[in-house]
């Protein structure tokens, strides 16, 4: 039976336990080499982590959760740990993303940013990563770029607005919409369609482009491939969310100390909004959560939680306070899927650095 699309951002997470601790130890085992720059990643599972060398090059999977660790040198050695989410994947992958990608980052010693993804939400820091970025259904068994989504195969999945793959097997196919008006994004899917053709090794395979602009297309054999009956193209999961056109910038200090909470109001206090929002509202004894609402769906909306340096408590909860946030977060203003970056006093971080102006 398939997983209920997002089931996982229902769920109560549980803080670390004594057993979980040992986590951390495992991936001080795993974690050699502090400098190899580039990225590593690691598919999460019910027992552990495992390498996972197609993550790492941009392959996801709508069941899984990946653990990604990218490395960059410019004047200095950062480092970013990704916990990316599918759609599909189960409550308890889910938990174990969260509790991994903080053990990792207490095995480095705190010295990365730490972030959770959402698939269809992801930041543009995280697939800017990736040549090629595809987010594929089920599981694994093992810009400047191009992000891959797989969708149903039926005709009201042609958006005029887009380009698409449709791949037989042996011939695949480049539908360009009439109403595409980047160059870029067309050449790198055809550029795509081609890695394709060459990964299967294979000399009967056959790529074709279909320009909807051209009349043959309305009759093209492609069209055979989809059922007869044309459906409306229902919105995606982005464009269905109501707090678009809803420009916000908000600051709340985690209070209390009772896990799971049950209510908004047992967890987060407001302490800001608008202009309001700044460093300087931020203790060193607390944790700031900051909430970006850019009002556009191609906005990088953001959910930021800043650790104070003197804050005493588990500093691996920095996602957990964010699942929560956006789990409790009032009805009306609902956003549960955006990405979470976590941030300790001391660390830079230039995305909330531009978004509280800094």
């Amino acid at each position: 039976m398939e997983q209920t699309p997002y089931a996982w951002q229902d769920e109560s997470v549980k803080l670390f336990s004594e057993d979980q601790s040992k986590i951390t130890e495992l991936w001080k085992g795993l974690f050699q080499d502090e400098e190899e720059l580039g990225r590593r990643a690691w598919k999460v599972t019910e027992e552990g982590v495992v390498s996972w060398k197609l993550a790492a090059d941009g392959k996801f999977f709508s069941d899984d959760v990946y653990i990604v660790l990218n490395c960059t040198k410019n004047t200095a050695i950062s480092y970013d740990i990704h916990c990316w989410v599918g759609k599909q994947a189960s409550e308890k992958l889910y938990e174990n993303g969260l509790h991994n990608a903080m053990a990792l980052d207490e095995a480095m010693e705190g010295i990365s940013l730490v972030h959770r993804e959402v698939q269809d939400f992801e930041s543009k820091r995280f697939t800017n990563y990736f040549d090629d970025f595809t987010v594929l259904k089920g599981g694994s068994d093992e810009s400047r770029n191009i992000c891959v989504r797989e969708t149903a195969l039926k005709r009201g999945a042609l958006d005029s607005n887009d380009v698409m793959i449709v791949d037989n097997g042996t011939r695949i196919y480049r539908w360009i919409g009439k109403s595409i008006s980047n160059d870029k994004k067309v050449s790198r899917v055809l550029e795509y369609a081609e890695k394709l053709k060459t990964e299967r090794n294979y000399n009967g395979i056959i790529v074709e482009t279909v320009d909807e602009k051209k009349p043959s297309s309305k009759s093209h054999p492609m069209l055979d491939l989809f059922p007869n009956q044309a459906k409306k193209r229902k919105p995606s999961v982005r464009e269905s969310f109501a707090f678009w056109g809803k420009k916000k910038k908000m600051m709340f200090t985690v209070k209390g100390d009772a896990y799971p909470p049950t209510k908004f109001e047992e967890m987060f206090k407001r302490e800001a909004e608008g202009p309001d929002v700044c460093i300087r509202r931020m203790k060193s004894h607390e944790v700031s959560v900051v909430d970006l609402r850019l009002g556009k769906k191609d906005g990088d909306d953001h959910l930021f939680i800043r650790i104070g340096n003197e804050w005493r408590g588990d500093l691996r909860i920095g996602l957990i306070i964010g699942h929560y946030y956006l789990k409790l977060y009032p009805d009306e203003d609902k956003h549960p899927c955006i990405p979470i970056t976590v941030v300790k006093e001391g660390q830079l971080s230039t995305q909330l650095n531009a978004a509280i102006g800094s």
